[in-house]
């Protein structure tokens, strides 16, 4: 049985992909988003894991590699990471939950600037409204 992307810290594959990132962090031009392609099996969830436990460990080691016994490792394996989410697959039905989609539409509204995530004007304005209230009473 093959071991889950998130338990994975060994990468074999494209050592051009993991360059062109670190390359992307050391001049400031790492893109908001990156679609990751390609046939079942090659390493993309593996390598998607490997380039978040590097970004939110704050490492500036010249390779992606943060290691299972990191403080940032352990918590996304418990999906207890504070700034790190995955939507996941219902393994029965193929596709993501509308409740699971909620849940991180309601975490990303939380995130700068006010009224990120908002699927009309009127939830946008709601937000920023109950963001300044939070702000002025806390």
């Amino acid at each position: 049985m093959l071991k889950s992307p998130k338990k994975t810290y060994k990468f074999n594959g494209n050592q051009n992909i993991e360059d062109y990132i670190l390359n992307s962090l050391s001049n400031n031009h790492l893109h908001h988003a990156y679609l990751l392609s390609g046939i079942k099996g090659i390493g993309k969830a593996t390598f998607a894991y490997r380039v978040s436990r590097y970004l939110l460990s704050g490492s500036k080691e010249d390779n992606l590699y943060i290691g299972k016994s990191e403080k940032t490792s352990n918590l996304i394996e418990k999906n207890t990471h504070p700034d790190f989410m995955v939507l996941e697959l219902d393994n029965e039905e193929k596709k993501i939950s509308s409740q699971i989609i909620e849940d991180a539409i309601k975490v990303l509204q939380k995130l700068e600037p006010s009224g990120i995530a908002a699927r009309n004007i009127t939830e946008c304005l709601n937000i920023q409204i109950q963001n300044l209230k939070d702000n002025i009473y806390s």
